[in-house]
């Protein structure tokens, strides 16, 4: 900063010390009065392998809704919409959401959201609906990382670009590994998540041509494992009849938005809607956007198709002020009670 000349150095120190003080104010104010929260799940199940730690426990989620009923509020996400239109926050609220669809919701999570009488809205990604075959993320881990059997050499055309990854002397898959994880990565879980990288902004055509080949590398079949698989029409139709649940879209293709054209989220954002409004016979006011990524764009398309709300991965408090197509939300992992409480506590202190 010594090259910069005086007023440019009071502006940063000033603009510094502004942030610093709204950071504080809106703690101080989080602290007198805890603002409600949403919580983002996906999985409640105890899977092989679980690279993103996208899965909680049914056991550690029982404990979850526990700690909820105990120290917070359980509110519907109609309930906070409504809230949030009246201007008047309710303390230490709590919102409960799944991400995709995946049939567990329905086999495992909601006995114990009926045991615990916690409401949840469940995200749907269309496209999958009904479908005997996996997510894409779900089939990549599956033909990356629990397959000890891959060519000495891996060669993939990925966008139509010849990549080539050389599996090197890799003995034995860790199952307990996790893209968090520290430390140097072995050949199958660098492949991973290279290709993760580059299957993620692609269409879902491109994503499966890739899936595709590897199968043919590892003669892995490409219907579903058990839980797998997303929900069906009738298994949908049934959810929407829990009064517990609300059921919203979250895309066809389960695309990222923001690697889209306006006309293409406007078909995959109003497709979805369409599509799971055809299945339930009921109104969706509701919208995740897929791997919370979005833009202007995305946040006018939900309002266009008058979503009540919409909701991103930006982990923070719901202010009063919170934009209604921006919501933001808090990713939970699989803790135990214990230390889900100690975060929810963080949670609500922003």
């Amino acid at each position: 900063m010594k090259n910069q000349p005086l007023e440019s150095i009071v502006r940063h120190r000033v603009g510094t010390a502004r942030r610093s003080f709204r950071r504080a104010r809106r703690r101080l104010r989080f602290a007198i009065s805890p603002p409600p929260v949403i919580l983002c799940y996906h999985r409640i199940f105890e899977p092989e392998t679980d690279p993103h730690l996208l899965a909680v426990s049914p056991d550690h989620f029982r404990q979850q809704l526990e700690v909820v009923k105990r120290i917070a509020h359980p509110l519907s996400l109609d309930e906070l919409s409504l809230c949030l239109e009246r201007g008047a926050l309710p303390r230490r609220g709590v919102v409960v959401t799944f991400d995709d669809g995946y049939l567990d919701n329905l086999e495992n999570a909601l006995p114990i959201l009926r045991a615990a009488q916690v409401p949840a809205t469940i995200y749907i990604a269309t496209g999958n609906v009904g479908l005997n075959c996996e997510f894409w993320w779900d089939d990549l881990e599956r033909l990356i990382l629990t397959r000890d059997k891959l060519p000495r050499t891996v060669q993939l055309t990925v966008g139509g670009r010849s990549c080539e990854w050389a599996m090197g002397t890799d003995s034995e898959i860790d199952a307990d590994w996790n893209v968090l994880a520290p430390g140097d990565r072995i050949a199958h879980q660098q492949i991973f998540c290279d290709l993760h990288t580059a299957l993620r902004p692609v269409p879902a055509a491109q994503q499966r041509e890739v899936l595709d080949q590897l199968r043919q590398l590892t003669g892995a079949s490409q219907e579903a494992r058990p839980f797998y698989r997303c929900l069906t029409g009738p298994e949908l139709e049934s959810l929407a009849r829990e009064p517990l649940v609300t059921l919203g879209a979250h895309t066809i293709s389960h695309c990222d938005l923001n690697a889209r054209t306006k006309a293409e989220q406007q078909a995959e954002i109003s497709g979805s809607k369409e599509q799971l409004e055809k299945i339930i016979g009921r109104p969706v006011k509701h919208f995740s956007y897929p791997y919370g990524s979005c833009n202007d764009d995305s946040v006018a398309v939900c309002a266009e198709n008058d979503f009540r709300s919409a909701v991103t991965c930006i982990d923070q408090p719901v202010d009063r002020n919170a934009p209604h197509h921006l919501l933001p939300r808090f990713l939970v992992r699989n803790w135990d009670g214990a230390e889900f409480e100690r975060r929810l506590q963080g949670f609500f202190r922003g």
